[in-house]
């Protein structure tokens, strides 16, 4: 029998999973995620949003199981007032399912060109739609 031929190791490609970006979250955002008032909204908003918005755009048809901030409320982090802005703002949510959410914190912590101009374009975007929309 011959041995099997060595491959040289590859490092582990570690996805962006819920797990892997608790730890970027602070108690401020944990008390507003586990708020009566975040759940309410988030249940209302996927109330009137049941199709995942990403594959949506892409002509499919999937059950929206989670909503992502558009802006991270984590961003506002040591300043109270201004995450509760954030989070329950509706303007800043999208209803999505759970491998578009993954895909979409992937894309936000990504540090490449393209990501981050398509984040700016997306936060114009939410800006134009919820201040300069008549």
């Amino acid at each position: 029998m011959m041995p099997a031929p060595a491959t040289a190791p590859t490092a582990p490609v570690t996805p962006a999973t819920p797990s892997r970006m608790k730890r970027h979250r602070t108690k401020e955002y944990t008390q507003l995620m586990n708020s009566r008032r975040w759940r309410r909204l988030r249940a209302a908003y996927l109330s009137a949003h049941p199709v995942c918005e990403d594959c949506e755009a892409q002509g499919r048809t999937t059950i929206a199981t989670e909503v992502h901030h558009i802006r991270p409320i984590e961003e506002r982090a040591g300043r109270p007032d201004d995450m509760q802005e954030l989070a329950f703002n509706p303007c800043n949510l999208r209803a999505l399912c759970r491998p578009c959410h993954i895909e979409a914190h992937r894309v936000l912590h990504s540090n490449s060109l393209s990501s981050s101009k398509e984040r700016a374009r997306a936060e114009l975007s939410a800006f134009a739609s919820a201040y300069l929309s008549e």
